[in-house]
């Protein structure tokens, strides 16, 4: 052991997720884009003011958030005069990172979404079938 590294503070993990994402950087961190096979792009905006985390409620029909000059706005759209709920959580926010990404990717301002919605699982490298796929449809329907 070299002094630089005897004299940093042992860090330790509380939860092994914590761990996971730590070499997960430190992987990506050594790897050029193309090493990697993948770019993502995500546009500032949606970096500052991004989509809920948690479900806002089903009597939420619109929410809002500042940061600094940047805001978003998001309504719940209708289905038959009824709404269909905000979009939350992780799903809403992977696909808009892919809708920017294949937009920038394509120089397109259409975008491809599958032949079906299988089709756009496997686009997305998403596991087909369970819970994954009923969630990521409700919450695709509430996003687009």
């Amino acid at each position: 052991m070299d002094k630089l590294s005897a004299s940093l503070p042992k860090i330790t993990f509380q939860r092994k997720r914590h761990l996971q994402i730590v070499k997960l950087a430190g992987d990506l961190a050594e790897q050029t884009r193309e090493e990697a096979g993948a770019l993502g792009f995500m546009s500032r905006l949606l970096i500052m003011v991004n989509l809920p985390y948690r479900d806002p409620g089903k009597d939420q029909k619109t929410w809002w958030r500042k940061n600094g000059d940047v805001s978003i706005d998001v309504n719940s759209g209708t289905k038959e005069g009824v709404p269909i709920g905000l979009p939350y959580g992780a799903y809403p926010r992977l696909i808009l990172a892919y809708l920017v990404t294949q937009a920038i990717k394509t120089q397109s301002p259409e975008i491809f979404l599958g032949k079906s919605f299988n089709h756009f699982l496997n686009m997305m490298k998403i596991k087909n079938g369970g819970t994954t796929q009923k969630r990521l449809s409700e919450q695709l329907k509430r996003t687009l």
